[in-house]
């Protein structure tokens, strides 16, 4: 017995033994299961796991909130016909069911509705991953959810906004401002107001929205104001009883509001500037929203204030202030030792058409530039690493043009840790700069042009005398021949053609006196045939020098024309030109260039025809555009002054393409009095 007894003690002694661990086992998975839940319920996103069937097996508090029901009434229920809309479960459990049953692979981020216990959707973005048993099975789904929906809300009220009001400065960015606010914000009333003191114990608003309508500006007193808890404080809600807290503001009682919120605005120097608020007549259903939105939009609107105020201060202190340079956005950016971008801000991201910051930082800074320039910007940045800052422009690869600076930054022992960058986009700078050089240069051909006529101004006049006096000494030469009694037919028939030839001489040069003749407008009755022919003599050679045939059908009538004849004859001798540069590319034989000149209504309409190929769609749509030209080396004057002058005589001036190809510049002028009688 007492062998038998010996050998029982010990297994008995071993049962409290094991007991004891087991519990102290089930205690420590207990604690761990705990404090597990703990955390799962301090995380502020929804935390969810799903079965096979789709059933929650756990949810967090945060969940529990968002959908708005308790965790025992969601434990066990169907997920996606209870939790998320209507419109999309049934999709959502087919692809979900693909997945327990490994046909497709679980979604690890996505974007999607759910729909809470009242019936509100909210947008979650949601981090989703499988639960497996240890034989590797899949038993089910966990998912994490960051609610977005506010700050989805926000980001398209912001963009809303700023769409709206992106193509406006200084006092006209504040109306359409208000109105957007209040519009998106559901609000019936919101107001951007400055400090009008030095002490910052007044207001004057910017711009008032309210019902619809921009209100009259005015000023008031922040005392006893909910704005005076505002400015130069901090931002302010009141979602509720505002005219209750503040019964002296007359403005809450005047509109009758329920709710407010104001924002502070603050300049560059931390000085107060004013502020931005909204109020209604009713509580804010979502104060928080509005914060956000108004929190978003009071930099911008501050900034644009304190540029308002920095040029008001110019205009009326040029001794306080010599210059104010409005500034565009730049890019600030940190560069490691390696080359490498570090940090780049918004600006910088939207300027090299990136998502986010992301795709940016951690790329080389010369990947961005054209390998053209890459060289010399890593010079340049070595140079900055050294301690040497440097100013530079470059090519990008997407075909902007930048100016950068480098700025070496050191820490506390003086040593280069990094170096900043500083860009703007000055592409389209550099564009009008081009553009300035090329009028530039058309103007230099412009006074060139002016100088010409006066030099031919003045050689007409020299010319004139020695030609009359040619015409006279031949003349003489001829009659004492004639009373000599020589019987010499060429010789006679030789100076008769030297008279008609300088005869002939002193005509071309009275027309290029009278053309280039600097005068006032004046317009006075003339016949245009006259002026056609006019304008024939001063072009015939031009067309010879073009191998070209002008050919001239003018109106038998000759009619008579109230008009500047010699600015008329430019306009005519300009078309002409124009007509016989057109058919340079063509056969000798289709050079032909046709003048005619007719009578409809009461006018006179004169037509210039040449058979050259013609104005395609732009340049019949542009042509008398000023500095628009289809030349190599035109200015892109001639036709834009043109019609300006027929303008001005009560004419119009304008061009068609003809069927059988070339165009047809016509213009035409009022008849004098005395004729468009007659025609009646």
């Amino acid at each position: 017995m007492t062998d038998r007894h010996s050998e029982r003690e010990p297994t008995e002694r071993t049962l409290p033994e094991s007991d004891s661990k087991l519990h102290e086992a089930l205690e420590t998975a207990r604690q761990e299961r705990d404090k597990a839940r703990r955390y799962l319920d301090i995380v502020a996103d929804l935390v969810v796991s799903l079965d096979r069937d789709g059933r929650i097996t756990l949810i967090n508090r945060a969940g529990c909130q968002i959908l708005g029901y308790s965790e025992s009434e969601l434990i066990g229920i169907h997920w996606f016909s209870t939790c998320l809309p209507a419109r999309v479960h049934g999709e959502a459990r087919t692809r979900f069911q693909q997945v327990m049953a490994g046909e497709k692979p679980i979604i690890a981020y996505q974007r999607n509705h759910i729909l809470t216990h009242t019936g509100e959707e909210r947008l979650i973005a949601w981090h989703n991953t499988l639960l497996t048993n240890g034989d590797d099975k899949i038993i089910g789904t966990l998912s994490s959810g960051e609610d977005i929906t506010d700050r989805q809300r926000t980001e398209e009220v912001v963009s809303a906004i700023a769409q709206g009001t992106s193509t406006t400065v200084g006092k006209a960015f504040f109306q359409p401002l208000v109105r957007y606010l209040a519009e998106t914000l559901g609000m019936h009333y919101a107001f951007v107001g400055e400090v009008a003191d030095k002490n910052s114990r007044r207001v004057l608003t910017c711009a008032r929205y309210a019902n619809g309508e921009f209100l009259k500006n005015v000023e008031y007193n922040l005392a006893d104001t909910p704005c005076e808890n505002v400015v130069g404080k901090r931002l302010c809600c009141y979602p509720s009883g505002v005219q209750a807290r503040f019964p002296r503001d007359r403005m809450l009682v005047d509109i009758g509001a329920e709710s407010y919120v104001g924002t502070p605005l603050i300049d560059s120097t931390g000085r107060a500037l004013g502020l931005l608020a909204v109020m209604d007549q009713a509580p804010i259903a979502n104060p928080n929203f509005a914060e956000s939105v108004l929190h978003i939009f009071a930099v911008r609107v501050a900034a644009e204030l304190e540029r308002t105020r920095s040029e008001q201060a110019l205009r009326d202190s040029e001794e306080r202030y010599r210059t104010l340079v409005e500034s565009s956005p730049y890019c600030i950016h940190e560069i490691g030792l390696d080359g490498h971008l570090t940090a780049m801000n918004p600006a910088g991201v939207a300027m090299l058409g990136a998502r986010d910051e992301g795709e940016i930082v951690g790329r080389l800074l010369w990947s961005f530039v054209t390998p053209a320039h890459r060289p010399r910007v890593e010079k340049l940045l070595n140079g900055a690493f050294a301690g040497r800052p440097a100013d530079f422009e470059f090519n990008t690869t997407h075909d902007r043009i930048y100016q950068s600076s480098f700025v070496p930054l050191h820490d506390a022992r003086g040593a280069v840790v990094k170096v900043m960058g500083l860009t703007t986009d000055i592409t389209e700078r550099k564009q009008a700069e081009k553009q300035v050089r090329e009028h530039q240069s058309e103007l230099a051909h412009v006074t060139r042009v002016s100088t010409m006529g006066e030099m031919a101004m003045g050689l007409a006049h020299e010319l004139n005398q020695p030609l009359t006096a040619m015409v006279s000494f031949t003349e003489w030469a001829m009659r004492r021949v004639r009373e000599a009694g020589a019987s010499s037919p060429e010789l006679i028939e030789a100076m008769d053609g030297a008279v008609s030839q300088a005869f002939r001489a002193t005509e071309i040069v009275r027309r290029l006196a009278k053309f280039v003749q600097k005068r006032s407008p004046q317009q006075a009755p003339f016949a245009i045939n006259d002026a056609v022919n006019d304008v024939l003599g001063l072009s015939a050679a031009e067309a010879r020098d073009h191998r070209a045939v002008i050919r001239a059908e003018l109106d038998p009538s000759n009619p008579t024309v109230l008009a500047d004849n010699i600015q008329i004859q430019q306009v005519i001798l300009n078309l002409v030109r124009n007509g016989l540069e057109a058919m340079v590319e063509k056969e000798t034989s289709e050079r032909v260039l046709t003048i005619r000149t007719s009578v409809a209504e009461h006018e006179v309409v004169i037509a210039v025809t040449d058979r050259g190929p013609g104005l395609g769609p732009d340049a019949l749509r542009r042509v008398f555009e000023p500095f628009f030209t289809t030349k190599p080396n035109g200015m892109g004057l001639g036709l834009s002054i043109s019609r300006s002058i027929v303008d001005a005589q009560g004419g119009r001036l304008w061009v068609e393409n003809n069927r059988a190809g070339g165009a047809t510049f016509q213009l035409t002028l009022p008849l004098t009095r005395a004729q468009a009688g007659c025609k009646d």
